[in-house]
């Protein structure tokens, strides 16, 4: 019964030891700063706003054939098609990855900066800043993609294009509506590193992929959209 007795009273106890403080004068309630104020504050203090982000990160194919070896040799060129159309016709000495596994090229190519290259060059140059904010600043993507590359691979982009909103009663010529201003984001994040949560975001970002719209979709109803023009 005795034993019985310690028993209920330690376990009685033990609570109390995490509901009371040693130090009674110590009742300073510690408020975390937002995970998102953690991040933009630490990608303006490493210029990664996004008009530094974006300066400067694309790069023309070469003027003339007798340029090619030099754009060769200065580039770790990264090609992020389908392995099908890679294995039809590629820059020479390009690596095919995976959009998902982009990041990890930016280790991989050393000291020379990444080259993306994608059909159009739109998926090259999302990757091209999603690359930079991870911590590879010197990525660039390929303009235009593979159809600025030669007239053999042009067509990736000539064929995209069409007229399908002449006429259409969607298609407005009215002027820009004014710029919405909206609340920050809310997220929340186990670490206090402005840093670790943008590499977190990041990857997040490239595991979910490249999304995109068709353009007969959004002209058939607009209003599912908010577009940026």
């Amino acid at each position: 019964m005795k034993k019985i007795s310690l028993l209920l009273i330690g376990l009685f106890l033990i609570p109390t030891l995490f509901l009371t403080s040693c130090d009674k004068g110590d009742d300073t309630l510690v408020v975390q700063t937002p995970a998102q104020t953690l991040m933009a504050d630490y990608m303006l203090t490493a210029n990664l706003d996004l008009p530094a982000v974006t300066s400067g990160f694309v790069a023309s194919a070469p003027a003339t054939e007798a340029d090619v070896p030099a754009f060769l040799d200065k580039y770790y060129i990264v090609d992020i098609r389908g392995a099908a159309d890679y294995a039809t016709s590629h820059i020479k000495g390009a690596k095919n990855v995976a959009f998902a596994n982009i990041l990890a090229e930016g280790a991989a190519a050393g000291t020379k900066p990444v080259l993306i290259v994608c059909y159009t060059g739109q998926t090259a140059c999302y990757a091209t800043s999603l690359m930079r904010m991870y911590g590879y600043s010197a990525t660039v993507a390929l303009k235009w993609g593979m159809s600025g590359w030669n007239s053999t691979t042009a067509t990736s982009w000539n064929n995209g294009i069409g007229n399908i909103a002449e006429g259409n009663s969607n298609w407005s010529y009215d002027a820009a509506p004014a710029n919405k201003v909206f609340t920050k984001p809310t997220f929340t994040s186990l670490s206090t590193s402005g840093e670790t949560i943008l590499k977190n975001r990041v990857e997040q970002v490239v595991a979910d992929g490249f999304k995109t719209a068709k353009s007969v979709d959004v002209l058939a109803t607009p209003s599912n959209y908010f577009i940026n023009n």
